[in-house]
């Protein structure tokens, strides 16, 4: 027997009540709950908001930097990335419209790598020019763009979207 999965639209999505804890996702119209995140994901976010924070104002590029911003990406995609930076005067009303310029994902047990592949997918073709999706356990990071992909290990680098801004990422990941 398969796994059965609901199809909602984005105004069956937003009608669903609030979680009591963890967050909720759209991802190709299927339903995402996950559990709250855990003390260490939590302060590797943390730490990684921080220094986005640091690094825009820095370059003094536009944008705002947010720790579990919601995107309603068209019909069928409401992601809430760890960490995101905003497009410069990013559309919104209600809620903040297409996908932010740079998105955070660190992996968490609750994610599969199909789930992060499509959320990568999903940002990038609504506008992200930049994915970092990290991974705690390994202690390394991939970075998405629609022109490629790179893993990135342990110690410091140039963040290109961000004018060469040097992340450590031993620092953001924490002992």
């Amino acid at each position: 027997m398969s796994a059965v999965h609901t199809i909602l639209s984005m105004e069956e999505f937003l009608a669903l009540p609030e979680l009591d804890a963890g967050k909720r996702e759209l991802v190709r119209g299927e339903l995402i709950d996950l559990p709250p995140a855990k003390y260490k994901h939590t302060q590797t976010a943390h730490r990684m908001q921080k220094w986005l924070e640091s690094a825009v104002a820095a370059i003094g590029i536009g944008g705002d930097v947010y720790h579990e911003m919601g995107y309603k990406m068209g019909y069928r995609h409401w992601l809430a990335p760890d960490v995101s930076l905003t497009h410069p005067d990013q559309p919104h009303e209600d809620y903040l419209e297409g996908a932010p310029l740079q998105a955070v994902e660190i992996v968490s047990e609750a994610n599969t790598p199909k789930r992060i592949a499509l959320k990568v997918e999903a940002y990038l073709a609504n506008g992200a020019e930049e994915v970092w999706v990290v991974y705690e356990e390994h202690r390394n990071m991939w970075i998405h763009r629609k022109d490629g992909t790179r893993e990135l290990k342990s110690g410091c680098f140039p963040a290109a979207l961000l004018n060469g801004q040097m992340i450590d990422l031993d620092q953001i990941l924490g002992d």
